[in-house]
């Protein structure tokens, strides 16, 4: 990365709310989802070609939220700005177009902005409208109330009398609850929920999950407790989800004013 100022990237939020950042290799510019859950940035076979990345053939295999595996290739952007800051040597998984597309809604995704790149930026200011505001030097609190798995953050919440460990999924448009925190309070989760089946989309395609929904659900993060209408608590099981009690999505952030994820003292907080 080669950060030299307090930087403004250019964004925004879609019709699916999903957070779309200005992105630009070589001559070409589009926007891409920005997104803390991809543990790779990742991009469709036609725009890689597109934007000349160099492609190299992979036995890379990659689950996503909906736990469809897709076979997928590597490429490497040599240079790639996100709004005004460059990055280098940007490693991208490639899928088949067919894999970000979903034609029964119109919608097709070029690339997504992955957890790397964002960890790199160090401090990430998201305001409710989408703006985003990369500080130059990150700022210090004593929160301490995030940690990362590998390439995945997550996240402290209080919630009542529970201490709960969340995924961090900026390209989640909802938060939902795990079936580990299904079996941790399986008697109030059927007493007070409502069982539904729902939609649930990712990289492959769209599938039906089975859960409860549970209405008002109260939480406290970092400095900030606020009370959320609804969650499902999911009873299948999901990898990304499975030693952690849920996923945390667009529905918490948008209730604030702004959101600051902070990757140098690890902490995330809202204003």
């Amino acid at each position: 990365i080669h950060k030299e100022k307090d930087t403004e990237i250019p964004s925004y939020r879609n019709q699916y709310n999903h957070l779309m950042s200005t992105v630009k290799c070589g001559k070409i510019q589009d926007e891409f989802i920005f997104d803390t859950g991809a543990e790779l940035s990742t991009i469709s076979s036609s725009f890689a070609k597109k934007m000349g990345l160099k492609i190299y053939e992979s036995d890379v295999k990659v689950g996503s939220s909906t736990s469809i595996t897709v076979q997928t290739k590597l490429a490497v952007a040599d240079s790639l700005y996100v709004g005004d800051i460059l990055f280098e040597n940007v490693v991208f998984l490639v899928l088949p177009d067919e894999h970000l597309s979903f034609p029964s809604i119109n919608y097709e995704i070029h690339g997504i902005i992955g957890f790397p790149v964002i960890h790199q930026m160090g401090e990430i200011r998201i305001r409710k409208d989408g703006t985003l505001k990369v500080p130059f030097a990150p700022q210090s609190k004593q929160l301490e109330n995030m940690f990362l798995e590998g390439l995945r953050p997550v996240v402290q919440l209080f919630s009542d009398n529970d201490t709960l460990l969340l995924t961090f999924d900026t390209g989640a448009n909802k938060s939902e609850l795990s079936k580990r925190y299904y079996e941790a309070h399986k008697d109030e989760v059927e007493r007070n929920g409502k069982l539904q089946t729902a939609q649930q989309g990712g990289a492959g395609g769209i599938i039906d999950i089975e859960g409860y929904v549970l209405k008002n659900f109260s939480y406290t993060i970092g400095t900030r407790s606020n009370v959320l209408p609804e969650i499902r608590v999911l009873l299948e099981e999901f990898e990304f989800t499975k030693h952690y009690d849920g996923n945390l999505g667009q529905d918490v952030f948008t209730q604030f004013n702004e959101m600051t994820l902070n990757f140098n003292h690890m902490f995330i907080d809202f204003e």
